[in-house]
């Protein structure tokens, strides 16, 4: 790949192998966990005040993510092509694979560093992705986060989409508006504890590209550009340990706190099914991290460092190791909590992907920057949320818009969230650079527009979900749209049942509605 002068990382060497023979997906040995996600579902979430900066959609593919697939996996020959192997109970890896509906590109720079301080972010092609994948690898909620830009995580940007996600785990963590960010772990709600033990980052930073591997060209293709049935293999420091125990990791005395890895990040299309899959293999332990060196390579000692042999196992071991002795004045630190809880973890009990907690925030950024504060524009979440669902019960209904209007009682006026004064309607200040929760419609207002529940497609039992229990009520739409009036409160079927939104209610729709039933929400 060429790369102009001025747009050159330091240190970015890449090589271009031309295969053009057909890659063959590993045979399944065991079945990893597969989260699906409806394709479709993407939505523009602007970060720019005034919502209103360029972003062509004709342009630029909107990051959806329709599938995510993670456990354990063995790879054939890990020294040579560690994504080339089979899913195993008894792997030694932890495989993570992201599905994106259509060809997305690699992230390219976004002013982040100092070693590559341009805006690019079309670099590697017209359809980027950035954002963030956390891996909670223990399960608690109370262990792990991100202290200085909770608001570019899930907790901090969920709101956007206009619903609380369902879940104990998420109960008084998510932003609600701005008000959230106020750097302190101890004031709820308390968006900065994620449970994240580690984050994939898509962030767009310059020099975390170290080199790129061109395994499938594309004939007569720009090799400057991820383009369609190509394969690339990235290498950089895309996995992050947690930001919020970088104060009190301290076991590697070379490198205390930090945690971010040099990996390999396979980019793949396929054209097929016109699917982009996004690949990460890293070691569990450093027995596996040794075998990617060589067959015969000798394992390391878990020493909590980030620049020899890394693994999961290490990363935790030094969470525990650091968290047992930590000084009395670290303990002390109200921050130390994050940390705390691992002290009590047996890290051998957190090897198994499958178990882990997910959260995705994803989306591309502005072709050309803004402002100096906004890069990113939003597009998916994992897990999702039904829009007017305030309280994450998985419905809408009247205590949902209950819910709303106290918000605008308490809220109205108050210049913390308010720009327009007390008027029965909150401006969102600085929208879209902030947002709150109630905003579903995302106009920059909330008002009575978003105090009514906001019609589900498919849910035409009018409980808010999109069920089984459907299925009866859809036929009688599709069969009777007077019958299902009727009996539906005088609700117009096309109101949910056209799922298209084409102003039709037919064969297209149910087959629609059918894709709604399996992988809803």
């Amino acid at each position: 790949m060429s790369v102009p002068g001025h747009l050159r990382a330091p240190g970015v060497c890449v090589a271009a192998i031309v295969a053009m023979q057909c890659f063959t997906a590993p045979a399944v040995a065991q079945n990893p966990r597969v989260i699906a996600d409806s394709a479709g579902d993407a939505l523009i979430r602007r970060t720019d005040l005034n919502n209103d900066a360029p972003f062509d959609l004709e342009e630029q593919r909107l990051p959806d993510v329709v599938e995510m697939r993670i456990g354990k996996f063995t790879p054939a020959l890990p020294h040579v092509d560690r994504f080339t192997g089979n899913w195993a109970a008894d792997g030694q890896y932890m495989r993570f694979d992201t599905l994106f509906d259509g060809l997305i590109n690699p992230p390219g720079p976004v002013n982040l560093d100092d070693d590559w301080p341009i805006y690019a972010p079309l670099y590697f092609g017209p359809n980027p992705v950035y954002g963030f994948i956390e891996l909670d690898m223990d399960a608690d909620e109370s262990t792990g986060g991100e202290l200085e830009y909770p608001d570019y995580r899930y907790l901090g940007h969920v709101a956007r989409f206009g619903g609380m996600p369902p879940g104990a785990e998420f109960a008084n963590r998510v932003a609600v508006d701005r008000t959230a960010f106020n750097s302190n772990i101890q004031s709820p709600p308390y968006c900065e504890r994620s449970g994240e033990e580690f984050h994939l980052a898509f962030d767009g930073e310059g020099d975390e590209i170290e080199n790129i591997v061109i395994l499938v060209e594309r004939p007569g293709g720009d090799p400057d550009i991820f383009e369609a049935g190509e394969r690339w293999v990235l290498t950089g420091d895309f996995l992050h340990r947690a930001h919020g125990f970088e104060d009190f990791a301290f076991q590697c005395e070379d490198r205390p706190g930090r945690y971010e890895p040099e990996v390999r990040l396979q980019f793949q299309h396929d054209e097929t099914n016109d699917v982009t899959t996004v690949t990460l293999v890293f070691p569990l332990t450093n027995a596996a991290a040794a075998k990617l060196q060589s067959p015969n390579a000798t394992a390391q000692p878990n020493d909590g460092c980030e620049d020899n042999q890394t693994s999961v196992t290490e990363a935790l071991t030094d969470l525990r190791w650091s968290a047992i002795n930590a000084s009395p004045s670290d303990q002390n630190d109200p921050e130390f909590q994050l940390i705390a809880g691992w002290a009590d973890n047996t890290v051998a009990n957190h090897l198994d992907p499958t178990q882990w907690r997910i959260t995705c925030l994803l989306g591309s950024a502005y072709p050309v920057q803004p402002g100096s504060q906004e890069r990113y524009v939003f597009t998916d979440i994992w897990p999702n949320v039904i829009p007017g669902d305030f309280n994450g019960d998985g419905s809408v209904d009247a205590v949902d818009t209950a819910l709303c209007q106290d918000y605008v009682g308490a809220f109205d006026g108050d210049s913390s969230v308010d720009s327009d004064g007390e008027n029965g309607v909150i401006a969102i200040e600085d929208f879209a650079r902030s947002a709150i929760l109630f905003d579903v419609n995302f106009d920059g207002f909330v008002d009575e527009n978003d105090s009514t529940p906001v019609p589900v497609l498919g849910d035409m039992d009018l409980n808010g979900v999109v069920e089984f229990n459907d299925v009866d009520d859809f036929v009688l739409a599709l069969l009777d749209s007077v019958g299902y009036t009727d009996t539906h409160g005088g609700q117009d079927p096309l109101t949910r049942g056209d799922i298209t939104q084409d102003g039709l209610l037919n064969g297209v729709d149910l087959s629609e509605f059918v894709s709604l039933l399996t992988t809803w929400p």
